[in-house]
Parts: C-alpha cells; sequence; structure tokens
C-alpha cells in the first residue's frame, strides 16, 4: 500500500514538472515554459478577454464583469449548467487549457442603489420584540461579508444597546454594536410605517449601533424612545459605519427633546438621508467625524440645531431644515455645501458657523435660505470665523440680516461670487470687525445681487471696521437711514484708517436714504472709500445723493443720476477728497446728471464741507468734474465757495 501511494505521488509531481522543459543547442541552455489559454465565458455578461497562464501559475479574477441590474456574478465554474465545480483564483492552478463559465444569480435589487447588488444571506420578518432579537442574535452569529433584510411587520419596543462612558469631551466610548462584532455586513431594515420603540434607563442608550465598517438601510421604519430618566444619546448611532436613511421617522415624543441629545449621531462613518425626517430631538443629526449627505426629506423642530457639524463634511443636495432653533450648526473645521433645499423657519439663524481653533467653511451653491431669524445679527447666515462663499442660491426674508460676518479668533473670509441676497430686515451683509483690531474681517463681492434690503445703516453692505472689496455685482434698491447700497464705519478708537471699502466694478444703483448717502455712507474719521471702477447711479438721500464721505479717493468709475438736496453726486463730510480719474457729473447731462434739489448753492456734482480754525468753509461744483485734490480744506482748486 505504501508503494503505491508513493508512486501515485510520483506521478503527480512528473505530470506538474512535465509543465516545463530544458533544451540545448550551440548557445548553451534556456528555459522553455508552457503557457495554456484560460478562456471566460460570461454566459450573457459583458465580455472578458482570455489570459495566457504559465503552467502552474494561477490565472487572474476578472473584474467588473457586469450583467443585468437585478443579477450579480456568484463566481467561475469549470461546469457550465450544473456549477458543481467552482474555481477558486487563490488556490486552483492552471494545467491546461480550460474554459470558466459564469454562474449568475438573481439578487435583491432593492438596495442596488445604495451599495450595489446584494448576495442575500438571509430574510428575517419581526413583528414583535423577540422576533427581533431573534433576528439580531443570528446576524451577530451569520459571520462577516453577509447581507440580510429584517422585513418590520409590527410595532414593538425593545431596549437599545448601551453606550459606556460617553462624553461630548472624550468621545464614544464602550459602545456595542447591534449586530455585534461581525464586519462588512448589509442590513436592511423594511416596513411600511412601523415604529420600534427604545426603552430607556439611567444608562446611554441607542436604538441601533453600527460599526465595525457594518451598513444600515432602513425604509419606512420609525424609530422613537420613551420617556427615560436620564437621557438618550442618539436613536442611530453610527461609529465607523454607514447608515442610509429612506423614509420614516427617527424622533422623540415632544417632550422628550431636551433628552434625546439627536436622532442621528455620526461619531465616524457616514450618512446619506433620501428621504424621511429627523425631528423633536436635542440636535437633529450630530456629524463629530465623517460626512452626512442629504438628498432629500426633512429635519425639523428639534429643540436645538437641526444638524451640527465638526470636523466632518455635510453635503445638502435637497430637502428641509426647518423650524429648528439653529438651522446648521458648522464648527472645529467643519465644512457644509449647499447644492440645493430649503434652509427655513429657524429661531436663531439658517446657518451659524461657530467661533474655533480650526476654521470651517460654508458654501452655498444654490438652495434658499430664507424666513430665519437671530437673537441678534445674521438670521440667514451668521459667520464668526472662518469662511463663506456664496456662488449661487437666495438668501432672503431673514430677519436680523441676510449674512453677518464677524471676527472672534482668526480670519474670517465672506466671498460673494454670484447669487441673490434679498429683501432681508437687518440689511443685506453686515460685515463687523469690532471684535477685530487686526483688520482680518474681509468681504469680497465679485457677482451676483444684494437688493431690497432694509436696515438702520447700510442697507444692502455694513462694512464696520472691516474691509470691503467690490469687484463685480449688484447693490441695488435697498434702504436705510444711512448708505442705502453701502454704509462704512470705524468705531475703534483713534485717527488710524480701520474700515476700507474698495470699489473696483460693479453697480450701486437706485438706494434711497432718509439721511445721508443714497449709495454709500462712509462719515467715520476712520474709514475710507477707494473708488478705482463700477458705477454708482439713481441713489437718493438728503445728503450725497451717489456718495457721502469723509474720506474718499476716486481713481476711476462714474457716478451719475443721484438725487440729493445737497451734493447730489457727492457730499464731503469736513475730511479729503481726491478725484485722480472717473467722472462725477454735474447738471447739464441731461438723465445722467446728479441732481442737487436743494437749491443753490447746493452742488450737483460735489457738495463739501469744511471746519478749520472755529471756521466753516463749504464749496460746490456744479458742472461735471474730471479731476480734484483737496486736503482738508485748505485747497478748493478754483470751486466757488
Amino acid at each position: 500500500m505504501l508503494k503505491t501511494q508513493k508512486f501515485i505521488g510520483i506521478l503527480a509531481f512528473l505530470a506538474i514538472f512535465g509543465l516545463v522543459f530544458w533544451g540545448c543547442d550551440d548557445g548553451g541552455t534556456e528555459l522553455n515554459i508552457v503557457t495554456f489559454t484560460v478562456t471566460f465565458n460570461s454566459n450573457g455578461g459583458s465580455a472578458v478577454p482570455y489570459q495566457n497562464i504559465p503552467g502552474g501559475e494561477k490565472a487572474v479574477k476578472p473584474k467588473n464583469v457586469s450583467q443585468q441590474v437585478n443579477y450579480a456574478l456568484e463566481g467561475w465554474y469549470t461546469d457550465n449548467n450544473t456549477f458543481e465545480n467552482k474555481w477558486d483564483f487563490d488556490i486552483n492552478i492552471v494545467t491546461g487549457d480550460i474554459t470558466l463559465y459564469a454562474k449568475w444569480q438573481e439578487v435583491d435589487p432593492i438596495d442596488y442603489e445604495d451599495f450595489g447588488p446584494l448576495l442575500l444571506t438571509a430574510t428575517y420578518t419581526a413583528a414583535n420584540a423577540a422576533q427581533w432579537y431573534n433576528a439580531v442574535e443570528a446576524i451577530k452569529n451569520g459571520g462577516n461579508d453577509k447581507n440580510y433584510v429584517i422585513y418590520i411587520t409590527g410595532d414593538f419596543a425593545i431596549k437599545g444597546s448601551y453606550s459606556e462612558n460617553w462624553s461630548r469631551e472624550y468621545g464614544y466610548k464602550g459602545y456595542k454594536n447591534t449586530f455585534g462584532d461581525v464586519s462588512d455586513i448589509i442590513v436592511s431594515l423594511r416596513s411600511e410605517g412601523k415604529t420600534i420603540t427604545l426603552i430607556g434607563d439611567e444608562n446611554w442608550y441607542n436604538i441601533l449601533n453600527i460599526g465595525n465598517n457594518q451598513s444600515l438601510v432602513t425604509r419606512n421604519v420609525n424609530l422613537k424612545c420613551t420617556q427615560v430618566q436620564d437621557a438618550v444619546l442618539g436613536l442611530v448611532f453610527i461609529n465607523e459605519g454607514n447608515y442610509v436613511m429612506r423614509g420614516g421617522e427617527i424622533s422623540s415624543n415632544d417632550f422628550l427633546g431636551e433628552y434625546v441629545y439627536a436622532g442621528v449621531i455620526i461619531g465616524a462613518g457616514s450618512f446619506t438621508m433620501y428621504s424621511g425626517k429627523v425631528n423633536n430631538n436635542f440636535n437633529g443629526v450630530e456629524i463629530h467625524l465623517g460626512n452626512f449627505i442629504m438628498h432629500d426629506g426633512e429635519i425639523s423642530n428639534n429643540y436645538y440645531n437641526g444638524v451640527m457639524s465638526g470636523n466632518s463634511t455635510f453635503t445638502m443636495n435637497n430637502g428641509k431644515i426647518t423650524n429648528n432653533r439653529s438651522g446648521v450648526s458648522i464648527s472645529n473645521g467643519g465644512t457644509f455645501m449647499m447644492y440645493n433645499g430649503q434652509i427655513s423657519g429657524n429661531q436663531d439663524s439658517g446657518v451659524i458657523v461657530h467661533p474655533s481653533s480650526n476654521n470651517a467653511s460654508f458654501t452655498m451653491i444654490g438652495g434658499v435660505i430664507s424666513g430665519n431669524t437671530a437673537s441678534w445679527n445674521g438670521g440667514g447666515v451668521s459667520i464668526s470665523n472662518g469662511i463663506f462663499t456664496m456662488n449661487g442660491g437666495t438668501i432672503t426674508g431673514n430677519s436680523g440680516g441676510g449674512v453677518y460676518v464677524t471676527n472672534y479668533n482668526d480670519e474670517v473670509i465672506f466671498t460673494m461670487n454670484g447669487g441673490t441676497i434679498t429683501g432681508n430686515s437687518g440689511g443685506g451683509v453686515y460685515v463687523d470687525g469690532s471684535y477685530d483690531e487686526d483688520n482680518n474681517t474681509f468681504f469680497t463681492m465679485n457677482g451676483g445681487t444684494i437688493s431690497g434690503n432694509i436696515a438702520d445703516y447700510g442697507g444692502g453692505v455694513y462694512c464696520n471696521n472691516s474691509i470691503f472689496t467690490m469687484n463685480g455685482g449688484t447693490i441695488s434698491n435697498n434702504t436705510a437711514s444711512s448708505g442705502g447700497g453701502v454704509c462704512v464705519e470705524a468705531n475703534l478708537a483713534g485717527e488710524e484708517i480701520n474700515a476700507i471699502f474698495t470699489m473696483n466694478g460693479g453697480t450701486i444703483s437706485g438706494n434711497i436714504v432718509d439721511y445721508d448717502g443714497g449709495g454709500v455712507s462712509s462719515s467715520s474719521r476712520g474709514a475710507l472709500f477707494i473708488m478705482e471702477g463700477g458705477i454708482i447711479s439713481g441713489n437718493t438721500a438728503n445728503s450725497g445723493g451717489g456718495v457721502f464721505a469723509y474720506n474718499f479717493s476716486m481713481n476711476g468709475g462714474t457716478i451719475i443720476g443721484n438725487t440729493a438736496n445737497s451734493g447730489g453726486g457727492v457730499y464731503i463730510y469736513y475730511g479729503s477728497f481726491t478725484l485722480t480719474n472717473g467722472i462725477i457729473y454735474g447738471i447739464n447731462e441731461g438723465e445722467n446728471s446728479n441732481i442737487a434739489s436743494g437749491g443753490a448753492p447746493s452742488g450737483h456734482a460735489v457738495y463739501a464741507v469744511f471746519y478749520r480754525d472755529n471756521v466753516y468753509f463749504s464749496a460746490y461744483r456744479n458742472t461735471t468734474i474730471f479731476s480734484y485734490i483737496s486736503t482738508s480744506g485748505e485747497t478748493f482748486n478754483g470751486w466757488t465757495k
């Protein structure tokens, strides 16, 4: 018997050894390797090229082989139709020409768009808590890389997954995944509106803990909680996992809103929301490390924030965030990208970017931020540090102003490339550097429209101890007491210039004020208006229809068609005025004329008032002016005075 086994082993060795042989010629000895052809029959799938494989080596498993949407490739076999002999690309070696046949398996199509076609491991039905616990235990013991469906067919209550020693400061410790320690599984919960209710106690509990690269999909499943002694961490808690929500509702009862920290918490991982509601929690969605993509659905009536994001990314493609205390709160290096959707009716700003050590950012490409209010400033958007870039979309109808930009820590930058800020009470944009002695508060307008806003000062833009640069766009039809289009002020002590408005292009038109500066008001000693280009036209004021300024330097641009009692085009108030280029039209230019309607001498083009040696000086220019230099009223360059 031993001799027979030894003989068979020798034959097997010779069979493999025979795949290669040596031959000699006059040049010496060379190695000749025999190769074999591996042909792939995809059985209706996409074409797969053949492979030439040296004898004794392994074939390479084909990638990206596709068939119909509802089918997945189960494997490759040496026998067609019967599919009994599966080829293992990690073990099997090629010893001759061979054809491998694809076996296709019909798959569950419902979650295809989320994770690709799923080969289901098992399906379960849970009409009560006992059946739920049985399904969960089966999944825990089912192994890695499996896919499951649980049909929720009844309303029932369960005890949640325990999270030990949790705190916002120290992170998530001691949490236990609902589906155990198995990894790379996908669980789909499906229902027609049935509810799973959390039973909690004095500990931190969640209905569902998702981690260890697990993925969860809920379809029309409601997740709620009952009264608890202390608090619930989150109804869904994601830590190194993925969650997809398609319909249903994640909420506490109204009186529990303060006790449920969040409907969904992303400790690390991802949350994708296609539809459904997250409401009546403390925070709707908290993102601490990971990403949240909102395609549609509603986040509403949460006690504090609709969405709170820190050191993570929130992308809003559509949907509504409404009637929360704050709509979206960004801090600690968080990023918010708004492509579409609506943020409305929130009581303390639609979007807040908080001061933090790592600057956060908000980019608005589209969508609407409307009907929000603020306890102080920034009903639509409030930026305390970081970067706000507006490329499109609309900020409208907010109370407390459309956009508030201030600086508590580092620099803050607001760049407007497009979009519309309109119809806000409290002004369109308030750029406030009151807390910034280093002039690190910036607003740059390259395009877009700021129109129809109302404020006491700066109906369109109020620039206080900050830097505003206008390269393009339109500021029009705003209303204020002073500075209908733009108001520039410096309230820091000293003679130093602390607020600068530079106009390189764009249009400021059709703005109306009760007092001074229909287009632009820059009346503070520490404020400077520099005009390099653009047009200021059709504005109305009592003093300075186009511009009312203490310090005004005009190097280009055009001031036309404005109206005031004094200084139809420009009113200089006790400061300095330099015009080296550009045009200020006077009374004889037809519809382009600046008009001072208060009677002569009132300065259709420019009216200037200076105070020196306890004497008031005044000068006016009624005709078009192209160049003029004045220093504190000492030279009037031939003006009538």
